[in-house]
């Protein structure tokens, strides 16, 4: 099976799926992939060819957004975890495409990527999010 491997720093153009919560969303992005395959010839045994073939594949993720924390859904007074979901799909709507760069840790204990979202308009995620009041700063560590 291809591996994918993803690397801090890295910026990866993907497309919204569906937000889990006002800083967490599915996604899928499209990954440069190449597979090996190695057949051996029945006619010569000692011989075998290997056949590489590249591609795409649209792999999903989990997108966390990194300098932010939005209320929890799950909190006894969910309307403000509600509001901060409904702004997050206002700014990026399921199938809008954004860029995400790669925290200096890539991926959290939950194997959600950590990454600055930019929106399509040029926008920090993280920053209209903490204008608008729903959101505020957060990177890691108690909250």
């Amino acid at each position: 099976m291809p591996e994918v491997t993803i690397q801090p720093g890295e910026l990866h153009k993907v497309t919204v799926t569906e937000w889990i919560d006002g800083d967490t969303f599915h996604a899928t992005y499209r990954a440069k992939v190449e597979t090996r395959t190695t057949i051996k010839l029945p006619w010569q045994p000692k011989k075998a060819i290997e056949i590489v073939q590249t591609g795409e594949a649209v792999i999903p993720v989990v997108v966390r957004c990194w300098g932010i924390n939005t209320p929890e859904l799950h909190a006894p007074d969910r309307k403000p975890g509600q509001a901060a979901k409904e702004y997050a799909q206002k700014l990026a709507p399921s199938g809008t495409i954004v860029t995400a760069l790669l925290s200096a840790r890539s991926e959290e204990k939950f194997g959600r990527w950590l990454a600055d979202v930019q929106l399509s308009d040029g926008r920090m995620f993280r920053e209209v999010m903490i204008k608008a009041g729903k959101a505020v700063e957060y990177y890691g560590g108690q909250r």
